[in-house]
This record gives structure tokens, C-alpha cells and sequence, in this order.
């Protein structure tokens, strides 16, 4: 796991949601996610608040099923906050 990262399990009315918190360090690759299918849309990411979309023509990409790469460097400081919900 990186550091700064904090993950909590949010129960969600008949479903789960895991919440981990990132604090940005520069760089685009971020490792130590919650496990996710990737391509299921069940991987929500936002920067500073604002919603990130997956493509390799939008914000981000997966790489595993626990890690994704931006297509922009994220600022340093940044707050990254991830959704997978199951």
C-alpha cells in the first residue's frame, strides 16, 4: 500500500462499498486499490472532488485490478479518492 492511504469498508444498503483515500505524490501510476473487475464499472475515481472517467482518451486507465494509471501527471498533494463498489 502507499502512504496516506486509508481504506474503509462503507455498508450501502444491501451492497458494499470500499472507500480509499490517496494522497497524490506526483506521479500517474497508483497501486493498492481495493481488488476490482476491471471493465465492470464498478470503479468510481475522483480528483480534488471532481469525477475521472476511464479511457485511454479520457482521464485514466486500469492497469490490474488493483492499480490505474492517469493520463496526466496528478498534482502533488492531490486528494484522490477511490469507489469500488460491490
Amino acid at each position: 500500500m502507499q502512504d496516506d492511504v486509508q481504506v474503509e469498508p462503507m455498508p450501502a444498503g444491501g451492497f458494499h462499498i470500499d472507500r480509499l483515500i490517496i494522497k497524490a505524490t506526483g506521479k500517474r501510476t497508483y497501486e493498492g486499490l481495493p481488488f476490482y473487475k476491471m471493465g465492470s464499472n464498478k470503479l468510481w475515481v475522483f480528483v480534488n472532488g471532481k469525477k475521472e472517467y476511464c479511457g485511454a482518451d479520457l482521464d485514466y486507465i486500469e492497469l490490474t485490478g488493483m492499480s490505474i494509471q492517469f493520463n496526466k501527471t496528478i498534482h502533488s498533494g492531490s486528494i484522490i479518492e477511490v469507489l469500488v463498489f460491490r
